[in-house]
């Protein structure tokens, strides 16, 4: 008759919580989360969720998430060892895909397959080790490129699905304490947030609030403006297992159809919403709603103008958002959006002057050369050979991923124009053909010293030397 009893006072209690639960979720926040398939929330220091509702079924009830709530650790160790221990509750959550990341009342970083249920505690390859978020940040997000939006397009619009192995890409972005830096952490990288993308406007954009879904970023500052674009480890060329090629092309047949075109996407700026229409917070979301790049809508919390709380809504690539009234209460204050902004990070991009040898040993040409707008953390420099009283540029390109990173790998690329304009000009195809050869682009690897000396070289499987060699002095 006891256990009755406790049992009943268990399943009231339980009954009492889910009603405390939200009754839909349209906007992500620390607490409240969902996927294409579930909501998931926060309520007591537990982890709720419920299927996602059907125009078809209304809501489901909720539930807990396993038997407490709490990530436990459900595979099997010899003698218990290696077995991990429950938080004592949960503070944040954040989802998407088959992803569910929960961080514990320790700090850890607790990592959830939707299709397996199965938690884990410790992050990063080749050895796994517990991961804390960092200290005082703006904001972070989980990604997860899967099976439900099969893969990505390069720029030239090439489909690159998932791998098979992998069940996708995941995540982790953070927004650091000045806005100013996105790291992130991926399961098949060590623990850590070494890792960085360049920010929008070669991270002199300072953001407020960061959000993801399937490797696409979406972030806003305090005046209102918003930049979105798709970039993980894979899409930005730095794994080193996947084939890259900086020559742009469509490519149908295999085994070409597996190289993935460099530069990746570029931050992609969202039309703001118009006063007219009333006012937003800094409350974000963005959500995949199906295959490939384009499949993602855009989210922003906001009031209209009878002061309605809601959401204005688009699909990425959209021009026009419209207002859904939701009456939930805001998360976030109210911007107040003004036409200037003033609240830049530091230009970073450099001049630096040099020079260029061209091939081996006794038979070498040099010319002197400017590297114009290099900023080690952002691509997008240009290379300008000296030509008399004449410049030749090429876009140099680097894949640089890490914060303390000295060594990188690019390309020097051969644009259309300077072909055309090397028609009518001996002197600059001659040196075309010298650098160059038939190829479109130029594998390059680039160091920097202490100093903040460049060098750069070329390099490819045949050759030991590289034909083209750089060397640029500090500031």
């Amino acid at each position: 008759m006891r256990k009755f009893l406790v049992l009943c006072l268990f399943m009231f209690s339980l009954s009492a919580f889910a009603s405390d639960l939200p009754e839909r979720i349209p906007l992500k926040s620390p607490t409240r989360s969902f996927t294409h398939e579930f909501e998931v929330s926060i309520l007591e220091g537990r982890l709720w969720y419920r299927p996602k509702a059907t125009p078809e079924a209304a809501s489901p009830q909720w539930k807990l998430l396993g038997e407490t709530g709490l990530p436990a650790d459900s595979s099997w160790h010899l003698f218990g060892l290696g077995k991990f221990d429950s938080p004592a509750s949960i503070a944040e959550l954040s989802a998407d895909g088959d992803n569910l990341i929960a961080i514990g009342s320790d700090s850890y970083v607790y990592y959830m397959k939707w299709g397996t249920r199965k938690w884990i505690n410790k992050w990063g390859k080749p050895f796994s080790e517990k991961l804390r978020l960092p200290e005082n940040i703006r904001d972070w997000s989980i990604s997860h490129r899967g099976p439900f939006s099969g893969g990505y397009n390069d720029i030239d619009g090439n489909f690159h699905p998932i791998s098979v192995i992998g069940h996708g890409v995941t995540t982790l972005y953070v927004l650091n304490e000045d806005g100013l830096n996105i790291l992130y952490a991926d399961p098949w990288l060590p623990a850590d947030f070494s890792h960085r993308i360049c920010g929008p406007l070669k991270n002199r954009f300072r953001a407020r609030a960061l959000a993801a879904s399937a490797s696409t970023i979406f972030v806003i500052n305090d005046a209102g403006e918003m930049y979105t674009r798709l970039a993980d480890y894979d899409t930005m060329g730095n794994n080193p297992f996947l084939d890259y090629s900086y020559e742009r092309r469509v490519r149908n047949i295999p085994p070409e159809k597996d190289v993935r075109t460099l530069p990746p996407e570029e931050w992609k700026k969202q039309p703001s919403i118009p006063k007219h229409q009333g006012q937003i917070t800094s409350a974000i979301t963005i959500l995949q709603t199906g295959r490939e790049n384009d499949s993602r809508e855009l989210r922003v919390e906001g009031v209209n103008t009878q002061r309605d709380h809601g959401f204005f809504s688009k699909p990425i690539n959209g021009e026009t958002w419209i207002f859904t009234q939701t009456d939930s209460p805001l998360q976030k204050p109210l911007l107040s959006i003004r036409d200037d902004v003033s609240d830049w990070g530091p230009n970073l991009d450099q001049t630096l002057t040099g020079s260029l040898r061209l091939g081996w040993l006794f038979e070498t040409q040099e010319y002197n050369v400017k590297l114009k707008n290099f900023n080690p953390l952002c691509s997008g420099a240009a290379l300008a050979v000296i030509l008399g009283e004449e410049e030749a540029e090429f876009p140099f390109f680097t894949t640089t991923s890490s914060l303390t990173a000295r060594k990188m790998e690019g390309a020097i690329v051969l644009a259309d124009e300077i072909k055309v304009k090397a028609t009518k000009n001996k002197v600059l195809q001659e040196l075309i053909n010298n650098m160059f050869g038939e190829s479109s682009f130029i594998k390059i690897k680039v160091k920097i010293d202490k100093s903040g000396a460049v060098k750069v070289r070329s390099h490819s499987l045949f050759s030991l030397f590289g034909k083209v060699n750089m060397e640029f002095a500090g500031k």
